[in-house]
């Protein structure tokens, strides 16, 4: 993903003004943004010292949500400026926006329609469910109140009723797929997302990486602030 963030953001005219990997642990001082693609693990080693240089970081990490309320401490205490999502591609935040509408005309059928999410991702994605599974989920539940609870974990018993369940498949090379199954006893409704390659998860990154100064002090959905960053 570094090599796809490097190639699209020289495409679009930016200079890059180093990297941080394994290779060089050292922070970029005079950056304008930092686009992360590493892991969960990285993040909590990097976050506090990017912030005190109050560089705007993009979040394109998965794994680390469960210390989302002390990395929004961190940004705040800095007065910085942070962007993060399950999923950058552009075309997943519309997929989302489509999911949000859609899921409230469903809300207005209590018992006649269930719903559940699965996705498929290439065998050495190291999470499961995927950050854009569970957004996907939670944008279901925030309209489908019934669903109050998002079981993620492998079943050995009957679903309830207010049960959202959410599954995954690992298989080969695929880049990613979302499915939002809505099933009755008369039909199935399915609403699908395809990734074809991983430029899609890195030009939305490089995008928010260009107007996140537009963004007020503080750490932010990239899905929230879509319609802000895209006006």
């Amino acid at each position: 993903m570094n090599k796809i963030v490097e190639q699209l953001l020289l495409s679009r005219g930016h200079t890059l003004a180093g990297i941080t990997d394994e290779n060089n642990k050292e922070i970029v001082r005079d950056a304008d943004c930092y686009i992360d693609f590493s892991t969960a693990a990285v993040i909590h080693e990097y976050i506090e010292s990017i912030a005190k240089l109050n560089i705007p970081l993009v979040i394109a990490t998965t794994g680390w949500l469960v210390d989302k309320a002390k990395f929004e401490k961190i940004i705040l205490e800095n007065k910085s400026r942070a962007l993060w999502s399950g999923n950058f591609s552009l075309g997943v935040n519309i997929f989302w926006k489509s999911l949000e509408g859609m899921s409230k005309v469903f809300a207005h059928y209590p018992g006649i329609y269930d719903v559940a999410v699965h996705e498929w991702h290439h065998r050495q994605k190291a999470d499961a469910p995927s950050g854009t599974a569970i957004q996907t989920a939670t944008i279901l539940q925030q309209a489908i109140h019934e669903k109050k609870l998002m079981q993620t974990e492998k079943s050995d018993r009957k679903i309830k009723q207010e049960e959202l369940h959410v599954t995954s498949t690992r298989l080969g090379n695929i880049p990613g797929t979302h499915t939002v199954l809505f099933d009755s006893e008369f039909d199935t409704i399915e609403f699908t997302h395809t990734a074809r390659t991983r430029e899609g998860f890195a030009i939305g990154a490089v995008m928010a990486a260009e107007k996140i100064h537009s963004l007020p002090i503080g750490l932010h959905n990239f899905y929230d602030s879509f319609d802000i960053i895209f006006k």
